[in-house]
C-alpha cells in the first residue's frame, strides 16, 4: 500500500505504484504489508479506538506538534519508493536527455538545437525526427526543463535564427516561475533580428 500525502494534508492510498507525474508534489511511501498480513480484528479494533476518543488524542498530539521548522513550499523528500516509481516509469530517451544537458553543464535555458549539438548521433536522429516533436517537451519535463512560451506569437514559438523553436528553462518546482528562459529568448530573438546573433 502507498500513501501520498498532498501540500493540503490531505492522504492518498493506493493499492498500486502511482504514474511519476501523479508523484511530483507528493511525499510518497510504500509498503510490503497486505490485508493478510493483519489479523481480522484489527481494523475493527482501531476504528473502535476512534470512535471512543482515539480521534480527539490524535487531533490533541497534532495540534501540539512543533511545526515551526516545517516549510510548506519546499518540495517533498524523495524516498525510495519515489525512485522505485519514477525508474519503472522512466524511457531510455530520458537518460539520453539527461546526459546531453550535462554535457551542457545543466544550463538555466536550453533549445532543441543546443541539445543536438551535446547528444549522441542516435539521440540527435530522435530529436530530429519529426513523428517525435510531441514528445520532445516530455523529455524535458523529466529532467526538470519546462517551455517558455513567446507571448508574443500566436503558436508560443521563438524566432532564433530565423526558425521557429521551443525555449525551456530549469524549473526547480517551486510556485514561483523563473523568467531567466524569457528574458534570455528575448534577448536571443532581438539579436538575431540585429543580424547578429549565434544559434
Amino acid at each position: 500500500m502507498a500513501e501520498i500525502r498532498t501540500p493540503e494534508g490531505v492522504m492518498i492510498r493506493v493499492t498500486s505504484r502511482p504514474p511519476e507525474f501523479f508523484l511530483r508534489r507528493h511525499f510518497v511511501a510504500w509498503s510490503d504489508l497486505t490485508r493478510d498480513t493483519f489479523p481480522e480484528d484489527y481494523w475493527p479494533r482501531l476504528y473502535g479506538w476512534f470512535d471512543r476518543g482515539g480521534d480527539e488524542i490524535v487531533a490533541d498530539y497534532l495540534g501540539r506538534l512543533d511545526l515551526s521548522g516545517f516549510d510548506p513550499k519546499a518540495p517533498p523528500p524523495k524516498t525510495q519508493a519515489f525512485w522505485e516509481i519514477v525508474d519503472a516509469s522512466r524511457s531510455p530517451e530520458d537518460a539520453e536527455m539527461a546526459d546531453a544537458l550535462d554535457g551542457l553543464r545543466w544550463p538555466a535555458t536550453a533549445t532543441i538545437a543546443e541539445v543536438i549539438a551535446k547528444a549522441s548521433s542516435e539521440f540527435g536522429e530522435w530529436l530530429r525526427d519529426r513523428k517525435n516533436a510531441r514528445r520532445i517537451p516530455h523529455r524535458f519535463e523529466e529532467c526538470g526543463y519546462v517551455p517558455v512560451r513567446n507571448p508574443d506569437a500566436t503558436d508560443g514559438l521563438w524566432k532564433i535564427g530565423g526558425r521557429a523553436c521551443y525555449f525551456f528553462h530549469f524549473h526547480d518546482g517551486t510556485d514561483q516561475p523563473d523568467h531567466t528562459g524569457t528574458e534570455r529568448a528575448s534577448a536571443q530573438a532581438a539579436r538575431d533580428a540585429a543580424g547578429g546573433g549565434s544559434h
